[in-house]
């Protein structure tokens, strides 16, 4: 009897950490649930967005290698290329393999050419992004949501 639950315990506390990811996982799960109801788009409309965006990051994502930084976002399947290229050509290519992928039906090549922005500049920008969504959420004016 103590050995079962010595052994109970044991495995118990070995199985422990791997539960851990299991909370954010069911968190996650939830709130992009909540996200897809209240989205005008359609649940299939919302998979192909999401799956034009994998294709565009993991055939073209490193295209440039450490000389770019490419974004991809995906609406309607309609396609916003964001970031940096070193070149008018590479800025071009880029363009040409996202319209390549058989479900975008639109491309908005908005890249700059110039070099990569750095990791502290852009998580500057993400900071101003978050208080600026805070503060039109503060307001009232917007469900928090769609901000």
């Amino acid at each position: 009897m103590k050995k079962t639950l010595a052994a109970s315990l044991l495995c118990g506390a070995l199985l422990l950490p791997a539960l851990q990811g299991c909370v954010p996982l069911v968190a996650a799960g939830a709130t992009q649930a909540t996200l897809s109801a209240v989205d005008r788009r359609s649940l299939g409309t919302q998979t192909e967005d999401e799956s034009i965006e994998w294709k565009a990051s993991l055939q073209i994502g490193e295209l440039g290698g450490k000389q770019s930084h490419l974004n991809f976002t995906s609406y309607d399947q309609k396609v916003l290329i964001t970031g940096e290229a070193p070149s008018e050509e590479l800025k071009a290519e880029v363009e040409r393999r996202v319209t390549a992928i058989p479900e975008v039906k639109g491309v908005y090549n908005e890249l700059a050419v110039a070099p990569p922005t750095s990791l502290g500049a852009r998580s500057n920008d993400s900071y101003i992004t978050t208080k600026v969504k805070a503060r039109f959420v503060e307001s009232g004016k917007f469900n928090a949501v769609y901000v």
